[in-house]
Parts: structure tokens; sequence; C-alpha cells
């Protein structure tokens, strides 16, 4: 589990910190980043969507990411990223507020430097999901003036 969060925070680390950006974005370029890692005996898959106000600051988040944090990540098995103008309906959907059949953690801008996202990991338990989003947010909540939240499946 350590090594999972280890990892997430890592790519959390272009997302939170970038300087200069408009109130509102009013047509995102969605930044999605994936990242399949090793912890323990299982390979987890994980995606992070952020929506960016222009290819520019979407390329570059992904591209310091990298250069800072993931690419001394022993336990990434790849790393790869795109800045599309639409991502599927149903991560789309998770980003304005639905929920998703494994618990993510949603972020909402509190200011115009930051960037409303969602993290979505595959491969670990419905506990260990509920679990590493709850430490995920706690680790974010100082970093990020936004909403925070641990969306759980409907009906758990």
């Amino acid at each position: 589990m350590k090594t999972v969060l280890m990892v997430v925070a890592v790519l959390l680390g272009g997302w939170v910190v970038f300087k200069g950006n408009p109130e509102t974005i009013e047509q995102p370029v969605y930044l999605e980043k994936r990242i399949d890692f090793v912890a323990g005996s299982r390979i987890v898959h994980m995606v992070l969507f952020a929506k960016t106000p222009d290819h520019e600051d979407c390329d570059t988040r992904a591209r310091r990411s990298w250069e800072k944090t993931l690419q001394d990540c022993k336990q990434c098995k790849s790393v790869s990223y795109a800045c599309k103008l639409s991502i599927k309906d149903t991560y789309a959907a998770a980003l304005d507020g639905a929920t998703l059949p494994t618990t993510f953690l949603r972020a909402e801008r509190g200011n115009r430097f930051e960037r409303s996202g969602i993290v979505i990991l595959w491969g670990l338990t419905q506990d260990e999901s509920d679990h590493v989003c709850g430490d995920l947010k706690g680790q974010l909540a100082s970093k990020y003036s936004g909403k925070l939240d641990c969306v759980r499946p409907a009906g758990l």
C-alpha cells in the first residue's frame, strides 16, 4: 500500500503546483495520464484526468510531473500521457459528479492555479481503494485549496 501512495503522490506533484492561469476554463484540454506500477505482487493501473485551459498547460504539467518525479519511479512499468479535446463520457461524467465502479479521488479547483481532476486506481480491493483515496485526500489537503472528495461506487 505504501508503494501505491508514493506513486500517486508523485504523479500529483505536477497537478497542484503551477503558475499563471485563467479564472475559468471554458474549452478544456484534458490531460490523461496513465501509469502502471508494481505494488507487491500486483500490477496497479492508475489514470488521472485533469481539465487544463490549453495544450501548452496540459503538456507542461504532464512533462513536469515526469521530469521532477516519475522518471525515478522504479516500480513504474509504463507511463504515458496525452492532451485531448475530449475524453470518454464515463470519465467526463465522473469529473462532473457521477460515480464509477471503484472509489476515486475527485478534485474541484479552488483557485486559478489549480486544476479540477480525478484519480482512478484499478487493481485494488474496494477497501484498499477507500484507504488509498482517504490517504491521498489527506496528503493533498494542505496543498490544494479546492474541494477534495473520495467518491465511492453507487450503492456502497
